[in-house]
């Protein structure tokens, strides 16, 4: 992921602290998930409809390590070869495709999953009581 931000960003624009945070991200990780849409040429739903059920996929995954104080996060660094994104909001570096060997020509990666231990203490989460004045049924 470090080795593809630094082929893939623009000379001048290379940044040596971004290429090092990104190499500590894994080497603290217990292992990193790909995150990735599988699609297909006869696919008869909207792209944004595949992308939006991998993201609630994601969401609960990481409900689910907070609950077993797993820490996890999701970053999209590293997925976009802005050489050719001109038809699609996300088009994968080919370096990247093959390295995930992605099933399809219009399967596509959406980012990273990191997961890891957590030292620290998970904040308590807070909800507010639902009334009347902020939903209307």
């Amino acid at each position: 992921m470090a080795d593809s931000y630094k082929k893939t960003t623009a000379e001048g624009a290379f940044i040596q602290q971004k290429y090092e945070k990104k190499l500590q991200s894994v080497m603290k990780s217990t292992f990193v998930i790909s995150i990735c849409v599988r699609r297909d040429s006869h696919s008869k739903l909207p792209e944004v409809e595949d992308i939006c059920s991998v993201a609630i996929a994601v969401q609960n995954m990481h409900l689910v390590a907070t609950e077993y104080n797993v820490g996890a996060y999701w970053s999209s660094g590293s997925i976009y070869d802005g050489a050719h994104k001109k038809d699609r909001c996300i088009v994968n570096p080919a370096e990247l495709r093959e390295f995930l060997q992605l099933p399809t020509p219009e399967s596509f990666c959406i980012g990273w999953f990191y997961v890891g231990n957590y030292e620290g203490k998970f904040k308590k989460g807070r909800r507010d009581i639902m009334d009347k004045t902020k939903v209307t049924w």
